[in-house]
């Protein structure tokens, strides 16, 4: 034991010989480890079970468990297992050591033995039971750590998959080839993008894809995958979508690795249909705006001057006698009428909104709109009115609905050249409309007001700029109110418009009013642009 260097660790020495433990615990001792004992194998399993142990100095042969069944227990226990055992025996033969390997033992000692050699092999079997926790603890700790991180980035994936998932674009993977690895679900369950990419999808070439030539994508796909990046915006017809016109913002973006060497791309797809069609209603209304403007400045002045040209024709025609220029002066007079009717156009389009809101007998205004047009009709005209007395009235301003629907009536007798009917109806029914105060909309009792003819119709260029200010597709002055200034009032009154037409099929233009109610009488849902009731009704003789 002569220079041998202190040492640690907690051994239990289990022997039935009292003096042979006393004598390998003294030495142990000596030895620097802690060392614990017991006279028999029950003894030393209840001790294990309580004082954690280095390694077990254990004798074989033993009154009652013996050594062999002890080592079988401590490595079928799942809290011992890691414990070195060394046994002591007094048998050298290769039977008792075979079994003692075979029950679990690490190393064995014969007896007598030398303190040495004991002490050499304790500190070894100590010493590789450290290095084996140590490994362990390494272990455990890569392993959680492997965990963590595995979690954080199944965490990221998700979080990756959700927004890939949910940003309002299409995204497509291509590998190096050009062929479509994966697409996001926003790709997937676009009506437009579905319909135009035909599947299969996964590993077809997308150049190959009608989709591909839809968008015009095929050109460019050989350089994306060279490593150039494309920007550009499709405009796709009807005939190309299967629906509706739309646009299309289309980008392709190579994936390189750290040499630049392109692994594959990215083709993305942007619907901007409706930020264009927004755009565009935005620069109808302030197109609108600043015609009203300019309108309301010159139906005023225009009115003026108008107003002193018929004063003097009148003063003139007085003075010359009716048998002097008597077609001269009709026919300055039809012009001034003529241009009266364009400024009241005008002067309606800059005033919508002026009057008060109130409740409007519709049938009762429908029915002063026929008769007012029936002294006039030629004989191949006719007009019928299909709409039941006990409609409720409409919610709005009588003299601005008047003006519109006298001017849709005077549109469609002006589309029969040939003869014909203009059909006015109106019924009850519940329908969407939008509310001045709220972004979204309700659904509310609505009068559905139609006025059609079967006369020449409109081509779809027609139809798309019916609505324009000053459009019109005569060719002659009319003296209809307008589209624009008739899709005007009914905005005003929290209503629609609706077109219909086909070439030689006719025209059917679907007001939608809203119904009068108890809540409008009472100010507590007003109309467009905030308006409150008038007290007055529409009253006709």
């Amino acid at each position: 034991m002569k220079g041998t260097l202190r040492q640690s660790g907690t051994i239990l020495v289990v022997d039935d010989n009292e003096d042979n433990r006393l004598i390998a615990a003294t030495n142990l001792e000596m030895a620097g480890y802690t060392v614990l004992t017991a006279e028999a194998g029950a003894p030393a399993l209840e001790t294990l079970a309580v004082r954690p142990v280095d390694l077990v100095l254990l004798d074989i042969m033993m009154p009652g468990i013996d050594g062999y069944e002890v080592c079988r227990r401590i490595r079928a226990d799942t809290a011992l297992h890691t414990i070195k055992v060394l046994m002591l025996t007094a048998k050298a033969g290769t039977r008792d050591v075979v079994d003692g390997f075979e029950a679990g033992a690490d190393d064995y000692v014969t007896k007598p033995f030398e303190i040495d050699e004991l002490l050499a092999r304790v500190r070894n079997l100590v010493g590789l039971k450290r290095a084996e926790d140590e490994l362990r603890r390494i272990n455990a700790d890569l392993e959680g750590e492997v965990e963590r991180r595995a979690l954080e980035l199944a965490h990221s994936e998700a979080r990756y998959r959700t927004i890939v998932n949910t940003v309002p674009t299409s995204i497509m993977l291509l590998d190096a080839q050009g062929r479509i690895e994966a697409i996001n679900a926003w790709h997937a369950d676009h009506p437009l993008f579905a319909r135009l990419y035909r599947p299969p999808l996964a590993g077809a070439l997308l150049a190959e894809n009608p989709g591909a030539a839809a968008f015009g994508i095929g050109p460019h796909v050989t350089r994306l995958l060279a490593g150039t990046s494309f920007e550009y915006e499709a405009q796709l017809d009807a005939a190309a979508t299967g629906g509706e016109p739309a646009v299309v913002r289309v980008r392709g973006v190579p994936i390189t690795d750290e040499d630049s060497t392109v692994q594959g791309a990215l083709v993305l797809h942007e619907d901007l249909t409706e930020e264009r069609q927004l755009q565009e209603r935005v620069l109808e209304a302030q197109k609108l705006a600043s015609i009203g403007t300019l309108a309301q400045g010159v139906a005023h002045n225009f009115n003026n001057l108008l107003f002193v040209v018929s004063g003097n024709i009148e003063m003139l025609r007085a003075a010359l006698g009716p048998a002097q220029c008597q077609k001269s002066f009709e026919q300055a007079r039809t012009a001034l009428g003529r241009m009266a009717t364009l400024t009241r156009q005008l002067a309606t389009f800059s005033r919508l909104g002026e009057e008060g809101s109130q409740p409007v007998n519709i049938v009762q205004l429908l029915k002063d709109v026929v008769a007012s047009f029936r002294p006039e009709l030629p004989g191949n005209v006719r007009f019928e009115l299909d709409a039941p007395d006990e409609l409720p009235p409409a919610a709005g301003c009588p003299g601005e609905l008047y003006k519109a629907f006298h001017g849709l009536a005077q549109n469609a007798a002006e589309a029969l050249p040939e003869g014909g009917e203009v059909r006015i109806s109106a019924r009850l029914e519940p329908r969407p409309l939008a509310d001045a105060d709220t972004s979204g909309a309700h659904e509310h009792p609505s009068l559905i007001c139609c006025v059609a003819d079967n006369g020449v119709g409109m081509d779809e260029e027609t139809q798309r700029r019916a609505f324009e200010p000053f459009f019109t597709n005569k060719q002659t002055v009319g003296v209809g109110l307008g589209l624009s200034a008739v899709h005007g009032i009914v905005r005003s009154h929290g209503g629609a418009v609706e077109l219909e037409s086909a070439p030689g099929k006719g025209t059917t233009v679907t007001v939608v009013l809203p119904a009068w109610d108890e809540s409008i009488a009472r100010g507590e849902r007003p109309l467009a642009g905030g308006e409150r009731p008038a007290k007055q009704q529409y009253i006709t003789s």
